[in-house]
């Protein structure tokens, strides 16, 4: 997300998480949407993929690279993320890439002006993209054709106010409708996670933040400190799952922050508006600053990319992969 700055020193380090517990499903704590028995499933430990300490994928001579959104596809993996030109142009790119996830080829621009891409299958399969106007600021949403190229709509899905900033939009279909989820900005407030749902019309209408920076945080000897999000939350992802048993569970991973800089969490809900953290956050544990969580479920496998930025000229995507057990949910 451009609009929150980043600072980013050198090295990464990924939560062990040795603490977590075994079961498929962990106490998450809240009320009404939360509650207990939540999934833990495909939310740790983050082995880094090997790349022999290469990024996943480095943006262009002169250019530079946004957050990623990732979507499963016929046992591999499609990759989006905006790209700026050294020219200073910007667009979503799209990639193909196996089952491992770390082999990308460019397949090429399909969504000029945008940035933030996040991809979501409709009822019958079609694409649809949630994105940030570079223009306007305004979150719109477009449609894949049968080339790939996506066309936007020409109303935005939402405007931002005269004193808010969105950005980072995550687009999920949930039954009927669609859900959007964004980082929102009010005035000098703190970076906040919001919603936005609509039908097939795609008017979106807002209904709620859904989670705002953490407080009530205690140590391991019960004393209080202060929560590792305490400073702000942003970049959610949300993906719609389903359990075992056929319930419905909404999966965020997320951006949270004590100052500026950044590491990666997990929270989950029953019912997409009232979630809950979970107790071993932050779940990608960093030295530097991260930002646009993207996850995605190949088969039994668990994968989360990334955007890094390693110094002043190194930054691009990077990524982690969770291969311990036997998925729970579907999605």
């Amino acid at each position: 997300m451009r609009h929150l700055a980043r600072h980013l020193p050198l090295a990464l380090t990924l939560a062990a998480l040795a603490l977590a517990p075994a079961p498929s499903c962990a106490a998450l704590g809240g009320d009404d949407g939360g509650g207990a028995n939540l999934p833990n499933r495909g939310i740790g430990p983050w082995d880094a993929l090997d790349l022999d300490g290469a990024l996943l994928l480095s943006p262009p001579v002169g250019g530079a690279l946004g957050e990623p959104s990732a979507l499963a596809d016929d046992g591999g993996i499609r990759l989006f993320v905006d790209e700026t030109s050294d020219g200073g142009d910007v667009a979503v790119v799209a990639f193909a890439a196996g089952a491992d996830g770390t082999a990308l080829t460019r397949v090429g621009p399909v969504l000029a002006g945008a940035r933030d891409p996040s991809v979501a299958r409709d009822a019958g399969g079609g694409l649809w993209m949630a994105y940030v106007d570079d223009a306007t600021g305004a979150i719109g949403v477009a449609e894949a054709g049968a080339d790939g190229a996506f066309t936007a709509r020409a109303a935005a899905a939402v405007e931002p106010g005269a004193d808010e900033v969105v950005a980072s939009p995550s687009l999920a279909r949930d039954g009927a409708r669609w859900l959007l989820y964004y980082t929102l900005v009010r005035g000098g407030d703190a970076p906040v996670i919001a919603r936005a749902s609509a039908g097939d019309d795609l008017a979106f209408a807002f209904d709620a933040v859904v989670l705002s920076p953490g407080e009530g945080c205690v140590d391991a000897a019960g004393a209080e400190e202060t929560c590792w999000d305490a400073g702000s939350v942003s970049a959610p992802e949300v993906r719609v799952a389903v359990n075992e048993a056929g319930q419905r569970l909404y999966r965020m991973f997320y951006r949270g922050a004590k100052a500026s800089q950044g590491d990666l969490g997990f929270a989950a809900s029953y019912d997409g508006l009232t979630f809950s953290r979970y107790p071993y956050n932050p779940v990608v544990d960093a030295t530097v600053d991260l930002d646009g969580p993207a996850n995605v479920r190949v088969g039994d496998r668990f994968l989360l990319y990334w955007h890094e930025t390693r110094s002043s000229s190194v930054s691009g995507l990077g990524g982690g992969q969770n291969d311990a057990g036997k998925p729970s949910e579907r999605f």
